[in-house]
């Protein structure tokens, strides 16, 4: 029996220093990524983040709450 298992890689970059963020998580939908949104939050308490966002349902699912200091930019 052939059984596949995925991992998915969700990141982001800090356009003015390059510095990445990522977190390796195993499925992709909105709970993965409210865990990447509230990790990058936490990482960056000070900062206020504007993300760009593209059409991907788990990207805009209501269920899906950005912490205080990120804004989601849909492009």
């Amino acid at each position: 029996m052939l059984t596949h298992e995925y991992t998915h890689a969700y990141g982001a970059v800090n356009v003015c220093t390059g510095e990445p963020d990522s977190l390796i998580l195993p499925h992709v939908n909105t709970a993965c990524m409210q865990l990447f949104l509230d990790e990058v939050s936490l990482r960056h308490p000070d900062d206020c983040i504007v993300m760009a966002i593209d059409g991907a349902g788990w990207h805009r699912s209501d269920a899906l709450k950005a912490p205080a200091n990120i804004f989601l930019l849909g492009i």
